[in-house]
């Protein structure tokens, strides 16, 4: 009889509580609004997520892989709304911008005119 591979779990995650280096890569980047730090913060809960799959797949359904399973999905449903909200910002920057901009040209064109006129 063939036994099933496991994957050595053991090795992912030394210490027991796994999400603590998600929280703390979360509190650096609303700390600094570093993209790194955000790039970091993706990967990890991605690598959570991976790891928690693979217990599922080896373990009988426990309450402490459900728990951590939904507190991961909160800590990623958390990241995607910072993203959106940064692409609503990035797009109400640019609209000021070229407001702004909009605005240097018709003074601009005023300015020209009232000289041609002189």
């Amino acid at each position: 009889m063939h036994e099933i591979a496991k994957w050595d779990l053991g090795r992912l995650y030394s210490n027991t509580d796994i999400l603590v280096p998600i929280l703390e890569l979360k509190e650096q980047f609303f700390v600094t609004k570093d993209i790194g730090i955000l790039s970091n913060l993706i990967q990890s809960i991605e690598k959570v997520e991976y790891y928690l799959y693979c217990r599922s797949a080896e373990e009988s359904v426990s309450s402490d892989i459900t728990r951590l399973t939904m507190k991961v999905k909160e800590l990623k449903s958390e990241v995607q709304q910072v993203i959106q909200q940064s692409e609503v910002e990035i797009t109400d920057n640019t609209r000021l911008i070229k407001d702004e901009l909009h605005a240097w040209e018709n003074m601009y064109i005023q300015l020209r005119d009232r000289n041609r006129t002189q």
